[in-house]
């Protein structure tokens, strides 16, 4: 019975920091290390965070840049869906030649499948909308786990829908995973076309796990052994690079809505970071 009531206690006081960290809290991180320690779980926090390089504000809000093919890219507007992200355990049985074939070849495998939240307690599925105009850092959730090894990490962008959190006000995004509304510049043209990108497509990627966004070198990444400890999981996206290799005047609507959602998990960047208690 003192057992059961330790348990229950470590469980309070575990959600009680989860609350305090949600609501903005960011300050009880050593909170989180010290529940973590006090019932032998593993904490996980998860963020998404973004790589603003190769953008420009200007003088009217706008986002602008240009792509690889030479065309001038002005975003009116912007959201993304992100449904889900989670922590994937090493394979098991996974041979030290294999491991490291991956490590030194990249494994980088796109994967667009709904998770099950029952298969895999290290992740959160409480899907977000993000403002691309905006870009804000942000807590998507915290979980604890017991003691396990993982090797990658798996996100995945797909519809939103009456659950997901953040839905705007201007654009209805129940169904829709990408929206991209502004105008382009092809090279040597004094012309801005408007465009619209709106899809219902999903799309995802299993990524290595690395300790640094500078150095994700495939020989560093890592396996990521949990024991009893808080641990900071960030999802890094480019938007910059979510344009690569948009030819508007050339692809349809459905060529350049597949092409976002492979640039977007091709910009996708992962780290660990240990909380210190």
């Amino acid at each position: 019975m003192k057992l059961y009531y330790r348990k229950l206690f470590a469980v309070v006081s575990l959600g009680c920091v989860l609350f305090q960290l949600t609501c903005g809290g960011l300050e009880e991180r050593t909170n989180l290390s010290e529940a973590a320690a006090e019932f032998g779980s593993t904490v996980l926090e998860y963020s998404l965070v973004w790589d603003t390089e190769e953008l420009q504000r200007n003088e009217t809000g706008q986002w602008e840049l240009s792509n690889e093919l030479g065309t001038s890219i002005r975003l009116n507007r912007g959201y993304l869906s992100t449904y889900s992200v989670q922590l994937v355990e090493c394979p098991a049985g996974e041979s030290v030649a294999l491991k490291w074939f991956n490590r030194l070849f990249g494994l980088r495998m796109a994967y667009a499948g709904h998770p099950n939240p029952e298969d895999n307690p290290a992740g959160v599925y409480q899907s977000v909308v993000e403002n691309l105009m905006e870009m804000e850092n942000r807590t998507v959730g915290v979980v604890d786990v017991e003691p396990n090894s993982y090797c990658q990490l798996h996100y995945l962008v797909a519809g939103a829908n009456e659950e997901t959190s953040s839905l705007p006000q201007d654009v209805n995004m129940l169904g829709t995973s990408v929206y991209l509304e502004g105008s382009y510049n092809v090279s040597g043209s004094e012309e801005w076309t408007p465009f619209l990108i709106h899809t219902p497509l999903a799309n995802g990627v299993l990524n290595n796990l690395f300790a640094d966004f500078e150095d994700q070198e495939n020989s560093t990444a890592m396996e990521l052994q949990t024991s009893g400890e808080a641990l900071l999981i960030q999802v890094e996206r480019r938007l910059a690079g979510f344009f690569n290799g948009l030819d508007f005047p050339g692809m349809t609507a459905s060529e350049l809505e597949r092409q976002v959602l492979r640039n977007i998990v091709n910009h996708t960047e992962s780290t660990v970071t240990r909380l210190l208690p």
